[in-house]
């Protein structure tokens, strides 16, 4: 594949920022080349901070995806699929050639198409979050950043499937922490106002509070 990407950031923290933006603009190219499997796909990322009071901030972050193809086949490669948590994907292999979109309140791949009750993902991407931050610690030992959050996201099969007010909802509280010796930890309790087909027996699928827990990389904010 091709990757190139324009990217542009200013925020003055790199995992709890209060002020400036962050944007990435980028293109996947996998031209048909023999066998191998083709197809384009298109990101935008974008997080806006403001500071609100001394150590209090708020967040705006959005994430958009498109996959396409450029033979007219069908793409079934690198497709999205919404929910969890980077720590549910560490040593299984389930997702291999899909892109996990992390959400908290959801579980791994609980949201977009499925095929014989396994995600496939979806073609075309909408996410958006809200952070309200508050920097509590900083000290060369910890530093931690409770926060109050609101995420929607959604992926869908194409483009006559798509529905832009179509966004699985839910909210809650976490905290970032990172300590010198083992890194970022984020650790997310949040409560999903909108029903799903539960691909785990650990969530009914219904409303319900569902905590989350991450080790070196964050949720995506």
């Amino acid at each position: 594949t091709l990757r190139p990407a324009l990217s542009r950031n200013s925020t003055d923290h790199p995992f709890c920022p209060s002020s400036g933006s962050k944007m990435n603009l980028s293109l996947e190219l996998a031209p048909p080349l023999g066998d191998l499997i083709q197809y384009h796909k298109w990101r935008f990322q974008s997080t806006w901070n403001m500071p609100l009071a001394k150590k209090l901030s708020i967040g705006f972050s959005t994430d958009l995806g498109a996959i396409g193809s450029l033979t007219g086949e069908e793409v079934a490669f690198e497709r999205f699929v919404v929910g969890g948590s980077p720590f549910e994907t560490q040593g299984y292999y389930n997702y291999f050639g899909k892109d996990i979109v992390y959400m908290r309140g959801y579980p791994i791949a609980s949201l977009g198409p499925r095929l014989d009750d396994e995600p496939v993902g979806g073609r075309i991407l909408t996410k958006y979050a809200t952070e309200l931050r508050w920097i509590a610690i900083q000290s060369e030992q910890l530093q931690a950043a409770p926060y109050l959050f609101l995420d929607a996201a959604n992926t869908w099969n194409n483009h006559r499937t798509y529905d832009p007010l179509s966004l699985y909802r839910s909210a809650g509280m976490g905290v970032r922490m990172f300590m010198p010796i083992l890194g970022l930890i984020e650790l997310a309790y949040g409560y999903n106002f909108d029903t799903f087909v539960s691909p785990t027996r650990n969530h009914s699928g219904g409303q319900q509070w569902t905590f989350q827990f991450s080790l070196g990389q964050g949720f995506g904010q």
